[in-house]
């Protein structure tokens, strides 16, 4: 079965300081997003809330034997950060999308994980995956 990654992205300056009912409707949409999964014969994988982005830390990458770089906050700045995230195993792309329409977030950015197998590596999923 293909596997989808669920990124959800929204204003996090709404959980500095949450309501019962922010809370209450976070909580209806995703039980109603994991009903609607699990009654369409898919499965999730990881689910998984993340904290603001003031507490990230991106590493860039560095070059000819140079350490990468270590600095506060997001790689990028956006007006939606990324706030959780959902692996999922489903049958198509439309159930999925059919799932995420029922999450409570400000958008939900849906991308097929991709099949990756190195040359000359016969073992499932390359030898990546182990």
């Amino acid at each position: 079965m293909p596997r989808y990654v669920v990124l959800l992205h929204e204003d996090e300056t709404r959980w500095a300081d949450p309501t019962p009912e922010l809370w209450q409707d976070a909580v209806a949409g995703h039980t109603a997003f994991a009903r609607a999964v699990g009654e369409s014969g898919s499965k999730v994988v990881l689910g998984e809330a993340l904290v603001a982005t003031h507490a990230a830390r991106s590493v860039r990458r560095g070059r000819d034997g140079v350490p990468g770089t270590v600095t506060d906050g997001p790689h990028t700045q956006e007006a939606e950060p990324l706030g959780g995230v959902y692996v999922l195993d489903a049958p198509d792309l439309a159930t999925v999308e059919r799932c995420a329409g029922l999450l409570p977030s400000d958008t939900v950015e849906i991308r097929a994980v991709a099949d990756v197998h190195v040359p000359g590596d016969d073992t499932p999923g390359g030898g990546l995956d182990s």
